[in-house]
């Protein structure tokens, strides 16, 4: 099995180069666990 990561990959990131905190896995990895948590805001 792949890493889900694998999939998003391909993504461009449109944030400006000096407002990049947190990388792109770690956005989709989080937004991820909060849907599965049953975030939503």
């Amino acid at each position: 099995m792949q890493s889900p990561v694998k999939y998003f990959t391909e993504l461009t990131y449109p944030r400006i180069d000096r407002s990049k905190e947190h990388s792109m896995e770690d956005i989709i990895f989080i937004t991820i666990a909060a849907v599965i948590c049953g975030g939503e805001t």
